[in-house]
């Protein structure tokens, strides 16, 4: 070797070599987890609220109840007010409506923050304990 470089042993080379590895695997797995949290995937399955079918029970009662809420609405002032049946189509439009969109929020990931933002991730959330 050349005056100017530094010896190294190969088992140093190998030590930085696999560190330096391991460290590029932990920066790929959270970008990765980052990519799927941002695309709506999940990778958990176990215990996960957004699985395939609690999304569709999620979906379903989302609809059925919005639906059953403005029919509910519309009757009650039907009958308080006596403009049957105006005010309950009135509130079923309405109730079909809000639970379209909540159902697009749901399927958009939308409603799992407040307002219709998505979640912001904080720095400390993907580090593995």
């Amino acid at each position: 070797m050349t005056e100017g470089h530094s010896k190294e042993t190969p088992t140093d080379t190998g030590d930085e070599d696999a560190r330096s590895l391991e460290d590029l695997g932990k920066r790929l797995n959270k970008a990765r987890a980052r990519g799927d949290r941002a695309a709506g995937r999940f990778t958990k399955v176990s215990g996960n609220p957004t699985s395939g079918l609690a999304m569709a029970m999620r979906i379903g009662v989302e609809l059925v109840s919005a639906f059953g809420v403005g029919f509910g609405v519309g009757w009650y002032l039907d009958k308080t007010l006596d403009t049957k049946p105006w005010l309950m189509l009135v509130f079923m439009l309405l109730g079909a409506c809000a639970g379209l969109l909540n159902t697009y929020r749901v399927v958009r990931g939308l409603g799992l923050a407040a307002g219709y933002k998505k979640p912001v991730e904080t720095p400390g959330e993907d580090q593995e304990s």
